[in-house]
């Protein structure tokens, strides 16, 4: 295509302008001049003054919506129904105070943008806790620095330690003492290190004890704990590493592990029904509505979801359905109604649900966009707050 530089006359400025498709540069020198226009009798106009400086420039985002692409995690509060939190796999954590509607970023000023969890105190809404490092460990993982708390509702946030755990998959508060904290750490996808497994502090973050350590390449993946007796709890453990380009899943220390003492002592739980021999991520729920049931979403040759009636005494394979579980590595959380024990939800490349106690799931969440991280469910098992590639999906009849 030919390009000219055309002349126009705009006032004493000339201006260039280049031009596609329109006479060579050569056809345009061939022609004779124009005439000069004839001399005015009026006096030479005064010369232009300078333009001004341009004023500094400042950027502006205008978009996309609410974290800029995957959130990681999300938590809501039965204390204020219009509270909701997003935490982004590269965009901070994200506030919501009027349902959904408008979202205020609140991390800014710390030292990461990679979100692992986000828990509310059940007992103070502006008490708020944050486990960074996003725990979906693809090989663009951004790495966290530990673990952040607010006490005014994400408007200043204390950096409370545990900096080189990297990934932070969960973070439990013990409703009866909010100074109680549990945090399971996957650690660095990428390195063996020390810095993993379960951690606990009793002071409010100001100290902490790592009660689970299962080796130095063995993260926690996931935290149960018993809503009527919160000294019981469930964590998985799971072998893992990363590269650039592979993912190593599974070894000889994953599996369940239990502790009945608030998380201070742990005692692994084998067999019973329990898949044998290597196992990889786990994730891990108990049914509000009865402590008894527990689900375990295990990565496994035999199946992908056991189930115990008994508080973990037995437990049976109830599904290897892959729709709940098509890429464990990425996407593996149970979440169950607080109103049904057989309701639950999988998250995973679609949205999964069951109305029977895990036997059977169908798709859920149509609309919503793909690749499903985290939920939250509230008290009356109708408003939900979902964590998804694309943003926060909400529901407000339950599914």
């Amino acid at each position: 295509m030919l390009l000219s530089v055309i002349r126009r006359i705009a006032g004493p400025a000339a201006v260039l302008v280049l031009c596609a498709g329109a006479p060579s540069v050569a056809a345009e020198a061939d022609r004779p001049p124009s005439p000069a226009p004839a001399a005015s009798a009026s006096p030479a106009a005064a010369a232009s003054p300078s333009p001004s400086p341009a004023p500094a420039l400042q950027w502006r985002s205008i978009g996309p919506a609410v974290s800029g692409g995957r959130v990681a995690a999300v938590a809501g509060t039965d204390l204020d129904p219009a509270l909701m939190y997003a935490g982004a796999a590269g965009g901070g954590v994200w506030r919501s105070t009027n349902g959904g509607t408008d979202w205020t970023p609140v991390f800014d000023k710390a030292g990461t943008q990679s979100i692992g969890a986000i828990a509310i105190s059940p007992r103070d809404k502006n008490d708020v806790w944050v486990g960074t490092g996003e725990p979906w460990p693809r090989n663009d993982v951004i790495p966290g620095d530990g673990v952040y708390h607010s006490t005014d509702g994400g408007k200043n946030w204390a950096h409370l330690g545990l900096a080189q755990t990297s990934q932070i998959a969960r973070v439990l508060l013990d409703p009866r003492d909010p100074k109680r904290v549990l945090v399971a750490a996957l650690g660095d996808p990428f390195r063996d290190s020390a810095e993993r497994g379960v951690f606990r502090s009793t002071d409010g973050g100001a100290t902490w004890t790592k009660t689970l350590y299962a080796g130095a390449a063995v993260g926690a993946s996931d935290l149960a704990m018993d809503p009527k007796n919160p000294d019981v709890l469930y964590a998985g453990m799971w072998r893992f590493r990363r590269s650039a380009w592979n993912l190593t899943s599974g070894g000889d220390d994953d599996g369940i592990y239990k502790s009945t003492d608030g998380g201070a002592t742990w005692k692994r739980v084998t067999g019973n029904g329990l898949p044998a021999g290597t196992t990889g991520r786990i994730a891990l729920a108990i049914a509000p509505s009865d402590a008894k049931r527990i689900y375990a979403l295990v990565e496994s040759k035999d199946g992908l979801l056991w189930r115990s009636d008994d508080a973990g005494a037995s437990w049976k394979m109830t599904s290897a359905n892959t729709l709940i579980n098509e890429r464990p590595f990425y996407y593996s959380r149970i979440v169950v109604d607080p109103h049904d024990a057989d309701h639950l939800f999988s998250v995973s490349v679609k949205l999964a649900e069951s109305n029977t106690g895990g036997k059977t799931w169908h798709v859920s969440g149509k609309g919503l966009h793909g690749d499903h991280h985290d939920m939250w469910i509230a008290a009356n098992g109708r408003a939900i707050v979902e964590a998804n590639d694309g943003g926060v999906g909400l529901s407000r009849d339950g599914g």
